[in-house]
């Protein structure tokens, strides 16, 4: 999604995005989503005095009014809100203010939701009461090595500033993250979670350099480990990439 999806919407279709993927404890997860809105869609800030589905309704009305660009409201990592130790009540009232937008009569609004596979039990438990929300759901299945190269080196040219990864190095390291006892070949699948440390990594720590660049190693160790190095030789390697 952050490295593809997102941004052909963006580019092709015109979509304004409401994307958050971080929800830190001690933080009220609607009140997030309603400062998002506000500010991804330039509407300043929500007014103190309004209850919160109002708020919400009123950011689409104020951007429905300035333009007739679609709007996808991307909520990733949801997961984090059912971390233990998290008030489920938080949770619930987010849920209640998705399903309240899921009913606007407004053709140009999605929502989309998105958490790991682990935790889609527990979440479809929360969200029973939401059948809208769950009429809809997909799984999202293996990428092959070919396909996680592309979107790493995508994610990490999409940053601030763009940076070009190698993309014979990420092959590589995509490469010793395959699923254990398939064939070394583009066409092998990623263990998911290796492939989304390197995914996150690339826009996020771009910019980050090694006193002694080195190129990532042809087989670093299986494992956590191993991705986490060659990670610090494709970030030695990163260079600018010009803009066009």
């Amino acid at each position: 999604m952050q490295a593809a999806v997102v941004p052909s919407l963006e580019e092709k279709h015109g979509y304004r995005v409401v994307w958050t993927d971080s929800w830190p404890s001690g933080g009220a997860p609607l009140a997030q989503l309603i400062h998002e809105l506000y500010r991804a869609l330039d509407l300043g800030g929500p007014p103190a005095s309004a209850a919160p589905l109002d708020a919400l309704d009123l950011a689409i009305d104020l951007a429905d009014q300035r333009s007739e660009r679609p709007i996808l409201i991307y909520l990733d990592q949801l997961e984090q809100t059912l971390y233990a130790g998290r008030d489920p009540a938080e949770l619930d009232a987010l849920l209640e203010a998705v399903d309240h937008l899921a009913r606007r009569p407004t053709l140009d609004l999605h929502v989309v939701l998105a958490l790991r596979e682990d935790y889609l039990g527990r979440f479809r438990d929360r969200a029973r009461r939401y059948k809208r929300l769950l009429e809809h759901s997909f799984r999202l299945g293996p990428l092959t090595v070919r396909e996680m190269t592309s979107a790493v080196c995508r994610a990490a040219q999409g940053g601030e500033p763009p940076r070009r990864w190698p993309e014979d190095a990420v092959r590589a390291l995509m490469l010793q993250v395959r699923v254990p006892g398939q064939a070394s070949s583009e066409d092998a699948e990623v263990q998911a979670v290796f492939g989304q440390i390197d995914a996150q990594e690339a826009p996020r720590r771009r910019d980050e350099r090694l006193p002694h660049p080195r190129a990532a190693p042809d087989s670093p160790p299986r494992g956590l480990q191993g991705v986490l190095q060659g990670i610090c030789g494709l970030r030695a390697l990163a260079r600018p990439c010009p803009l066009v």
